[in-house]
């Protein structure tokens, strides 16, 4: 699969028994449809997280590296409390998530300061401090 950043190939990662696409450029992860629920260790949904649309962004529009269509900005935020937001991209369609280098770890920190896969992409890509 080609990186919906930069264009290059992308590899496959396993974590915590969930198989993730991962750009060794830029460092950008694709989550297939419900691939950030199962990392997070909650079958359903996304317990303690919500996403919103993004009225407007400078980002640079994406496609969906699955079905190719031109992919949402949306705002991950906590349910709860002012922790910061993390603007990602959404496929229209379901086909999943674009995090940009350091936003999924970021994204399961707003849920769970102590979730094991963060510790695991800190060990694979070093701490982000």
């Amino acid at each position: 699969m080609r990186c919906p950043g930069c264009k290059s190939e992308m590899i496959i990662l396993e974590l915590n028994s969930v198989e993730v696409d991962y750009c060794c450029q830029c460092g950008g992860v694709w989550l297939d449809g419900g691939e950030l629920e199962l990392l997070m260790g909650q079958g359903q949904g996304t317990s303690g997280l919500s996403f919103e649309p993004a009225a407007s962004s400078t980002e640079q529009l994406r496609k969906c590296p699955r079905c190719r269509k031109i992919m949402l900005k949306q705002y991950l935020s906590a349910s709860q409390g002012e922790r910061a937001k993390i603007l990602l991209d959404s496929c229209p369609a379901g086909c999943g998530l674009w995090f940009d280098a350091g936003e999924l770890q970021e994204a399961l920190a707003l849920a769970d300061q102590d979730n094991v896969v963060i510790k695991q992409l800190q060990d694979i890509f070093g701490r982000k401090d």
